[in-house]
């Protein structure tokens, strides 16, 4: 038996705005899917999705959007990437703990040498004093104990003079040195970014 051809069209009509009612709302879809890749920075991804729905058969909003996004990130792709220019970086190498360490040192032992010079030009100014007042053949132990200090701070003084001097100039000399060392870093960039990266110390 032949089905009425009224009820027959009605069926196909019903399928057919199902059909299409379906396909603008994978349309949208797709748009918005674009549109997350984009924010993603996946912007060739995004071009080609956007493509998909720039057709006739999706709403004309949503066709026109997906055309002009579509042009939007062919020039966007097309463009050529900017070589950056070198970058040049300069940086003091670091500093030790030695110049600060022999310059303490040598300060300390210079003014041990002062103080013992001191002392010492005292104690003689005493000796000188006490030999007055003992005979002089006589044996004085107070002398003789002011005698053995003189020449005790006599070899301080000496020594402390020396090595506060050598070690105030060592302390000089290696921070001079330090403080002539530089790195220098110079990376050359090309257009798909960070390249050749060179190091020299001086």
């Amino acid at each position: 038996m032949r089905a009425p051809a009224p009820a027959f069209a009605a069926f196909v009509m019903l399928g057919s705005t199902t059909a299409l009612a379906d396909q603008k709302q994978h349309c949208t879809a797709t748009r918005d899917q674009a549109q997350g890749l984009v924010v993603q920075g996946k912007l060739s991804e995004a071009r080609d999705t956007y493509f998909s729905c720039a057709v006739d058969v999706c709403a004309s909003s949503v066709q026109t959007t997906c055309e002009r996004e579509v042009a939007r990130l062919d020039a966007l792709l097309a463009k050529p990437k900017e070589a950056e220019p070198p970058r040049v970086t300069t940086t003091e190498s670091g500093y030790t703990v030695w110049p600060h360490v022999l310059g303490a040192t040598g300060a300390a032992l210079l003014v041990t040498g002062a103080w013992s010079f001191f002392r010492w030009s005292h104690l003689q100014s005493e000796a000188e004093a006490r030999r007055m007042e003992v005979p002089t053949n006589a044996v004085d132990p107070q002398l003789v104990e002011m005698d053995r200090e003189a020449r005790l701070m006599s070899m301080m003084t000496y020594s402390g003079v020396v090595l506060g001097a050598v070690s105030v100039g060592a302390a000089v000399a290696l921070r001079l040195h330090e403080s002539s060392r530089f790195k220098t870093s110079v990376t050359a960039a090309g257009p798909s970014g960070p390249g050749l990266t060179l190091r020299a110390t001086f």
